[in-house]
């Protein structure tokens, strides 16, 4: 029994030993992973060190060895094409200036403000002299409000409805956002670096370059604007982002002139005095009575420009308005009754004469039709005892084109649901619009008046005209 229980015990023992020599050799091999692990980090430490400071020292050494010139080139790329595109670029005149606030003020989106207050703006831009980044002098402080500019003002103005105060106007929101596009695009195309064909190009020309980082500046602006091809891409985008920073002041200082008109302002002595900051709210103001000699003085001066600007105007004006010429709205030859002319003799339903207002275009039912120029739609609707389904569309210089008498069908249906849900969206010419029906006034069964045709007027503010005298291909009479 003695014997048995020595022996246990004597195996409990290994037992014991071999447990702590285990554990001994997983703590030594979890400390020899440990100081591994450390090893391998410090060894990639070391690494990404020494390739930095490598590459910072090949970024020194390159720059050391690099010459004035390369380093112009790679550095100083933004500042030198900058430099190049003011000398490439011809800011715009007041002729172009007045031509822009022509086309903006009737255009869809313009205000349709009479000619004296297009000449008024441009003589308001070179005054006391043109200024091309403001040239409406938008970027003054607004009257009684320092902290707010002209610019900022209007702008508020242009995000309310009239509900509000406002002049809400969407235009301003697409422009904002081309030109955000815009700037970004020549931001990018800017920061990359100039061709080295254009630093080889340089020093070939000169045997010795000076050493002055100025001329050296010059002479590779100077380069550029004479090789402008390396920056045809600058220049469209930066002639872009002006064209639209231009279109936009357009449009603010035509509504400057619109409020100062819904204020009770009627003539240019008080826009001006509006823009100076003379009259505040809805305070009119004689200038005759009221104002201040130095003001009437301020005033007198610029009449007296105003009138050396109007002779200039009347010379610019003379092309204003190019020939409107409709193109085929039925993409067919163009045929129409006599009774179907415009200014025809016609009997309405009571019996009474009248002149017919438009022109009726005959074509089979379904027979598509097209809009005569590109424009706004901004009409889709239905009139029981006249023109039935008709679409107005809405082109430049206060051109409207009317198109009746369209057939209830799957076209007539898809148009109004996008004139629903979108609103007034812009057409061209190649796009469909309906087609040719027989809805409204057209009598059944009538030998004169009841075949299916496109009754179509083209007016121009509000008066009407003979789209005969304006479409592109003639139209054939036929019939009575």
């Amino acid at each position: 029994m003695f014997t048995v229980h020595k022996q246990n015990k004597a195996s409990d023992t290994d037992i014991l030993q071999n447990e702590i020599e285990s554990l001994i050799d997983r703590q030594r091999q979890r400390t020899m992973w440990v100081q591994w692990s450390v090893w391998v980090l410090l060894a990639i430490v070391f690494l990404l060190t020494t390739a930095q400071f490598t590459s910072t020292l090949t970024r020194w050494v390159h720059n050391t060895m690099m010459s004035p010139l390369e380093r112009l080139r790679m550095e100083q790329s933004r500042a030198i094409k900058q430099a190049a595109l003011n000398q490439l670029i011809t800011p715009p005149d007041l002729e172009h200036i007045r031509q822009v606030l022509h086309e903006v003020n009737s255009d869809f989106y313009g205000y349709n403000q009479p000619k004296n207050v297009e000449t008024f703006l441009t003589a308001w831009a070179g005054f006391p002299e043109l200024d091309n980044n403001d040239p409406f002098h938008l970027d003054r402080p607004f009257p009684g409000n320092p902290a707010q500019s002209w610019r900022q003002w209007l702008l508020d103005k242009t995000k309310l409805s009239d509900t509000y105060g406002g002049y809400y106007n969407p235009r301003f929101e697409t422009l904002e956002k081309w030109q955000a596009a815009t700037v970004a695009q020549l931001n990018t195309v800017l920061n990359t670096p100039l061709p080295q064909l254009l630093s080889d190009s340089l020093s070939r020309t000169l045997r010795r370059l000076p050493k002055s980082y100025g001329k050296l500046k010059a002479l590779l602006t100077f380069e550029l604007v004479q090789n402008d091809h390396f920056i045809e891409a600058e220049q469209a985008l930066q002639k872009r982002v002006d064209a639209q920073k231009l279109e936009k002041d357009a449009r603010l200082a035509l509504l400057a002139v619109q409020v100062a008109r819904d204020l009770g302002f009627k003539r240019p002595a008080q826009w001006y005095g509006w823009f100076k900051g003379s009259y505040k709210g809805a305070r009119l103001m004689s200038y005759k009575s009221r104002a201040s000699s130095e003001w009437s003085q301020d005033w007198n001066t610029f009449n007296k420009h105003l009138l050396a600007v109007r002779g200039s105007v009347r010379a610019w004006s003379k092309n204003d308005d190019p020939v409107f010429i409709l193109q085929n709205p039925l993409h067919m030859p163009l045929q129409a009754k006599f009774v179907g002319r415009y200014g025809a003799r016609r009997k309405n339903n009571q019996g009474r004469l009248y002149k017919h207002h438009g022109i009726d275009l005959k074509a089979p039912e379904g027979q598509p039709v097209y809009p005569v120029a590109a424009g706004w739609v901004t009409y889709v609707g239905y009139q029981a005892r006249g023109h039935g389904n008709h679409i107005r569309i809405r082109h430049d210089h206060g051109w409207m084109s009317v198109y009746s008498h369209l057939k209830s069908d799957r076209l007539w249906d898809k148009l109004k649901a996008r004139f629903k849900e979108e609103g007034p969206f812009w057409v061209d010419t190649n796009e469909i619009l309906a087609s040719v029906g027989t809805t409204g006034n057209i009598p059944a069964n009538d030998a004169q008046y009841g075949y299916a045709h496109l009754h179509f007027e083209i007016l121009r503010n509000g008066v009407r005209y003979n789209p005969e005298d304006l479409l592109a291909e003639r139209v054939t009479p036929v019939g009575f």
